[in-house]
């Protein structure tokens, strides 16, 4: 029940496919259950929005993920794309741009 659609096998490459990552906090609780499942590899991790917030650390929850399990992180945008967008009128929303930039300095890294 844990995982739908594949058995997972001893040496299999995975990819894991999630929405954002703001602490890895995800990441951290799936690990092991992967690893408990199968032997697998997982060899990425494909996101569509790294916010690009500090981990349990000064290192981003990307950077985190890199040096604690040696999965590379592959995001579609970040938040500086989405400021930029903003900023230069691509999509809408300079109305946020303030508390953006305001949670990128308590926050980001």
């Amino acid at each position: 029940g844990m995982f739908v659609g594949k058995t997972l096998t001893d040496g299999e490459k995975v990819i894991i496919i999630d929405d954002v990552m703001t602490s890895g906090k995800a990441l951290r609780e799936s690990m092991p259950k992967l690893k408990a499942a199968a032997d697998v590899d997982v060899t990425g991790m494909v996101i569509t929005v790294d916010r690009m917030e500090k981990g349990t650390s000064e290192l981003s929850a990307v950077q985190e993920v890199k040096r604690d399990f040696n999965v590379t992180v592959y995001p579609i945008v970040n938040m500086l794309d989405i400021i930029s967008a903003i900023e230069s009128g691509i999509v809408p929303g300079k109305e946020y741009l303030d508390k953006m930039y305001e949670y990128r300095s308590t926050y980001g890294v």
